[in-house]
Order: C-alpha cells, then sequence, then structure tokens
C-alpha cells in the first residue's frame, strides 16, 4: 500500500480515505488513518461542505474529522446543520455529540432539534444526551419538552432518554411544560423517569395507566 501511495497526488489520496473499503475495520484503519493523518483535517473539512460530492463521501469526512481531529469548528458546524440533504444533517448532529460543546455548538443542538426530519431530531437528541451534565443544557429544555410528544417513536424515545438523565430539578420544568400537551408527551415523560431508579415510580406509572386508558391514538400506546 505504501507502494501504491507513492506518486499518488492528496486528492487521489483523499478519495483512498473516502472510499476506504469497511473503513471501521481494523485491517482497513491501519491502511487509512496514517493517511488521513498525514493529509491533515481541512481536504476532510472541505469534502464534508462540499454540496457537489457524493453524500456517502461527506458522511464519511464528518466521521473522520471527528474521530480524528477533534470535530468542527463553530463556522463549519453551522454550514453542514444547514445543508439541504437530512443524511448530512443528521451526521452533523451526531458529530456534536462527540466534540465539545460549547455555546456555538449548543445553539446549533437546538436548531437540529428543530429540524423537519426525525432522524435529525433523534440523533440531536442523543448527542445532547452525551452532554446532559453541561450547563448548556438548560437552554434546549422547552425543546426536550416539545420532542417527548413528537410523533416518531423513536424520537420519543430518543427524548425519554434524555430526560432520564436530567437532574430533579430540570424533569419538574419538563413536567410543567407538557401538562397541557399531548398523551403521547405524558407517556414519554413518565416512562424516562422510571429509567433510572431502582424502584418503581408510582405517580409516573400511574400517570402512564391514566393516559393509555384515556386514549385510543394507536401512536401513543406504541
Amino acid at each position: 500500500d505504501e507502494a501504491s501511495s507513492e506518486g499518488s497526488t492528496d486528492k487521489d489520496l483523499l478519495e483512498k480515505c473516502l472510499s476506504a473499503h469497511q473503513p471501521l475495520a481494523s485491517w482497513s484503519r491501519v491502511k487509512w488513518i496514517p493517511v488521513a493523518r498525514s493529509l491533515g483535517e481541512q481536504p476532510f473539512i472541505s469534502a464534508a461542505i462540499d454540496p457537489n460530492r457524493d453524500v456517502r463521501q461527506r458522511i464519511r469526512a464528518i466521521e473522520i474529522v471527528t474521530h480524528l481531529f477533534g470535530g468542527f469548528d463553530a463556522r463549519n458546524l453551522a454550514t453542514l446543520a444547514g445543508d439541504s440533504d437530512d443524511s448530512i444533517r443528521a451526521r452533523t448532529a451526531w458529530a456534536l455529540g462527540r466534540q465539545s460543546w460549547d455555546c456555538a455548538e449548543v445553539e446549533i443542538t437546538k436548531r437540529l432539534l428543530n429540524d423537519n426530519h426525525p432522524r435529525v431530531v433523534r440523533y440531536a437528541l442523543e448527542s445532547a444526551a452525551r452532554h446532559s451534565s453541561s450547563r448548556g443544557i438548560a437552554t434546549l429544555i422547552p425543546h426536550v419538552a416539545q420532542r417527548l410528544g413528537a410523533p416518531d417513536r423513536f424520537v420519543r424515545q430518543a427524548a425519554g432518554k434524555l430526560v432520564a438523565r436530567l437532574t430533579s430539578q430540570q424533569q419538574l420544568e419538563i413536567a410543567q411544560d407538557i401538562q397541557q400537551t399531548n398523551h403521547r408527551a405524558q407517556v414519554a415523560f413518565a416512562l424516562a423517569v422510571t429509567d433510572r431508579i431502582a424502584v418503581p415510580h408510582v405517580p409516573a406509572l400511574e400517570l402512564a395507566c391514566e393516559v393509555l386508558c384515556d386514549t385510543e391514538d394507536p401512536q401513543t400506546r406504541l
């Protein structure tokens, strides 16, 4: 492989990294990671934000920048979060959970929590959960509360897992936010607050039973 790389341009080497077969396999990583490190982060950042590049390669570029180079700066994250392709926005939401999460990143996460594609929202919730002990999580509380009532059950589940990681005070804020919302939000919240305790949370279980008995909505029952 070293011999085959001799005479290759940086563009050729970039293509090899972005098109590596089974890139997470150990035998593949020993081939492309040294090449990627030698190229540095900028070619991969440029590939990630290039709207004319194949989406699969752009996603791979996002993963490489995240895993090898510590993630993107706020400006490039904002560009990726505004991409027209939901796959790119979803992988950007994923990346936010694996890098520093300061004020700018929190605002971008908030933007993705309000995306119109469920997969993007789910990844944003999962990333926020990885930063649940951060002070920035407080600004997301109203948006998390809204996602507890999302039509998509995977979004509700992700929102619930995030709620389970929050402090009691933050959970109380969410409980107050969803008092007048749909049944789905109330059930998702009730399940969330019982997720990390060893004994049944009776008020939460009573709420879930009350809501389930009071609705015929199949999505809520699901």
